[in-house]
């Protein structure tokens, strides 16, 4: 674990390991070309002295776990945000994870060909409508007037983004010090959170 709260736990280093994590996707919920699922996770903790920037839309006090996820509901890389302030989307691009996404030197490969099709489309991550549409980043069509393909993408996509709240829900069904708010640091919480994420794989 490094300072600034990024864990890299399984991510590829290869063009070849990404498309294993894209077998797994389309083997298992039926949605090509995915190279992992990603979200965000509000951890409880006790109100900090001096300082209420860690107060969320839920109104608790609370960090922010975000996850990038393999179809086998393991972490390929996780972060613990210091402010639950932040929403899904400005976290992000705070992550080690979003800023080697736009630098592209996460060795995504090439636009890959849709299976029983000859068109080729890139290798995308998925999340939901809250994250910022990008070539390697796909979410969710809005809401009304969607034609019938529209809905089909939809759905399969909501299938492939629940990997990573399946995650969640084991994730703090396995570790109790997840299942009420934290009374340390933000930064001592932050670290019991990765520490969880990282023995959640190994578990």
């Amino acid at each position: 674990m490094t300072n600034n709260f990024n864990l890299k736990l399984h991510i590829p280093k290869t063009g070849a390991e990404w498309k294993v994590i894209v077998t797994g996707f389309n083997d298992q919920w039926n949605f090509p070309n995915c190279l992992g699922a990603v979200d965000g996770k509000h951890v409880s903790i006790k109100k900090p002295p001096h300082t209420g920037s860690y107060y969320n839309c839920k109104k608790i006090f609370s960090i922010v776990l975000m996850a990038v996820v393999n179809s086998n509901n393991e972490f390929i890389m996780a972060n613990a945000s210091i402010n639950g302030q932040i929403s899904d989307r400005g976290l992000l691009g705070k992550m080690a994870f979003g800023k080697v996404l736009v630098d592209k030197s996460l060795q995504i490969p090439e636009p890959g060909t849709l299976p029983n099709s000859k068109k080729k489309l890139p290798f995308v991550f998925v999340g939901d409508d809250t994250f910022t549409l990008t070539e390697n980043f796909t979410k969710p069509y809005g809401q009304t007037g969607l034609k019938f393909e529209q809905q089909i993408f939809n759905y399969r996509l909501s299938c492939a983004g629940c990997v990573v709240e399946n995650l969640f829900g084991i994730l703090v069904s396995r570790f109790g010090v997840l299942q009420r708010p934290n009374v340390l640091s933000p930064q001592k919480a932050q670290t019991i959170v990765l520490t969880c994420c990282y023995l959640y794989n190994y578990y």
